[in-house]
């Protein structure tokens, strides 16, 4: 999920560029949602600013699901893993 944040993060980036705009919503759904959001609380002071994200399906608090998968996004989307306690810190 961090590497796709970062792939989201230039995408948002080159929006900015392409756009001028400084402020960019963001809506994600499931895996995205959390991508989203880690994206969005990861961007540098000079990045688009992000004042919305809105996550549909997202599994913030993780998904019990996870146990049977394989993969790090499987793994970062765990219950109680430290991928999903550091997203609940950064929007704190």
């Amino acid at each position: 999920i961090e590497e796709y944040s970062q792939l989201a993060q230039e995408k948002l980036r080159e929006i900015r560029n392409l756009t001028g705009q400084e402020k960019i919503y963001i809506i994600g759904h499931s895996m995205g949602g959390l991508v989203a959001t880690h994206a969005a609380t990861s961007l540098r002071e000079d990045d688009p600013k992000v004042p919305l994200i809105m996550t549909l399906g997202s599994p913030m608090e993780g998904t019990k699901v996870a146990k049977i998968g394989i993969g790090q996004c499987t793994r970062e989307m765990k219950i109680g893993s430290v991928f999903l306690a550091d997203i609940r810190r950064r929007l704190d």
